[in-house]
């Protein structure tokens, strides 16, 4: 819950600032994907993790984000397994990940639109389980089960 100045200074420890981005580079968690997260308070993360601190003149975190979410055959393809057996991505590898650069108006455009198209598959799963539950209760009811 609380890092120390001392731990900062006196460690390996380091501070992801608002606007970064994390992204898992060791573990057998990349097995599943990926994952990538923007950072919306400042918070401590240790090696397993790297912290892209995106030129904000140049480019949006959230824009940023999706595009490398979008990487998944690159992240494939530089995947490698580390002596003890668990998965990592090297640091120079990541940076070759080629990143399209548009102008932030139209980054900020993309995210928009994407982030409606996420809400609404978000929706539609939502009314799909709805919608599977109200089938479900009427079969229930036409072959005479209670709750």
């Amino acid at each position: 819950m609380h890092v120390s100045e001392a731990a900062i200074t006196e460690t390996a420890t380091q501070i992801a600032p608002i606007g970064s981005l994390l992204i898992l580079v060791r573990g057998m968690g990349l097995a599943n994907g990926v994952p990538i997260c923007e950072v919306m308070n400042p918070c401590a993360f240790n090696q397993d993790l790297k912290a892209i601190h995106p030129i904000t003149t140049l480019i949006s975190a959230a824009f940023l984000a999706f595009a490398l979410r979008r990487q998944t055959t690159r992240f494939n393809s530089i995947m490698e397994t580390a002596a003890h057996g668990t998965l990592k991505i090297n640091s120079d590898d990541l940076r070759q990940i080629p990143i399209p650069l548009h102008p932030l108006e139209t980054q900020q455009k993309i995210v928009a639109e994407l982030e409606e198209d996420l809400a609404a598959v978000a929706g539609a799963r939502r009314l799909k389980t709805k919608m599977e539950a109200n089938i479900r209760a009427t079969i229930g009811r036409v072959w005479g089960e209670k709750g």
